[in-house]
C-alpha cells in the first residue's frame, strides 16, 4: 500500500488517507470535471464535524482561473462528496441586483437587515437562470410592513414571496406587522408558501 501522508497534515477514512496538500490536486480535477474551468487551490484546512467518530473533512479557499472568481468548497476525507459554491459567487452581481429590485417593488414593506447567502451544492446549474432555479441562493432578512389589516399585510408580504419564489429563490424571513412576527422560510424548488399559510401565521 503507497502512503499518501507526505509532509502534510493527514486525515482519512477506510486506510485512504489525503494530507492538506495531497488533496489539492484532486480537488483541483473534480472541479474541471465539473465545469470544464481551470482552478487553483488556494489554502486547505481540515473540518471536524464534532461527532464521537471524529470524522474530518477539508474545507478549500478556490479561485477559478478564468474569471477570477473566488468561493469556498468542501470534500470529504477519502476525496469524495465535493460541494461548492462557485456558481452562487460568479453570479453573485446580478442575483443580489435582482433581489434589490424585488425587495424594493413595494414601499410598503421595510428590510432592517438584508443578505444573500450561498449554499453549497454536488452539482453545476451551468448557467444564471438554472443557478435561480436550484433554490441555493437564499434571501435572508428581517423587514416591517405598513398595512391597515390582517389581509393588506397577508397581501404584501405575499407579494414579496410570491416574487422571490417565482425567480426561484429560497429564503429565511422574519416580518413584524402590528407587532406579530411571522417567520417564512423556503429552500429548494419545493415547498412554496401559499397566501393562506401567512394567514394562519398571522392569526396564530
Amino acid at each position: 500500500m503507497i502512503s499518501l501522508l507526505g509532509c502534510g497534515k493527514g486525515i482519512g477514512l477506510n486506510n485512504k488517507k489525503y494530507t492538506d496538500q495531497s488533496i489539492i490536486p484532486v480537488i483541483e480535477e473534480n472541479l474541471k470535471r465539473k465545469y470544464n474551468e481551470e482552478f487553483k487551490v488556494e489554502s486547505v484546512n481540515i473540518g471536524d464535524d464534532g461527532t464521537n467518530f471524529s470524522h474530518k473533512y477539508f474545507l478549500a479557499d478556490v479561485k477559478c482561473q478564468r474569471t477570477g472568481t473566488s468561493f469556498q468548497l468542501r470534500i470529504e476525507a477519502e476525496g469524495t462528496g465535493l460541494e461548492d459554491n462557485y456558481e452562487g459567487n460568479l453570479y453573485r452581481p446580478e442575483i443580489e441586483e435582482n433581489i434589490k429590485e424585488i425587495a424594493s417593488s413595494d414601499n410598503l414593506i421595510r428590510f432592517t437587515q438584508m443578505e444573500v447567502e450561498y449554499m453549497f451544492s454536488d452539482g453545476a446549474a451551468g448557467t444564471l437562470e438554472q443557478y435561480k432555479k436550484s433554490g441555493n441562493a437564499i434571501l435572508q432578512a428581517d423587514a416591517s410592513v405598513e398595512a391597515e389589516n390582517d389581509e393588506k399585510a397577508v397581501g404584501i408580504i405575499y407579494g414579496l414571496i410570491n416574487a422571490l419564489q417565482e425567480n426561484g429563490y429560497g429564503y429565511s424571513l422574519d416580518v413584524e406587522w402590528n407587532g406579530k412576527h411571522v417567520i417564512l422560510y423556503k429552500k429548494g424548488e419545493y415547498d412554496k408558501i401559499t397566501q393562506e399559510q401567512i394567514r394562519r401565521k398571522l392569526e396564530g
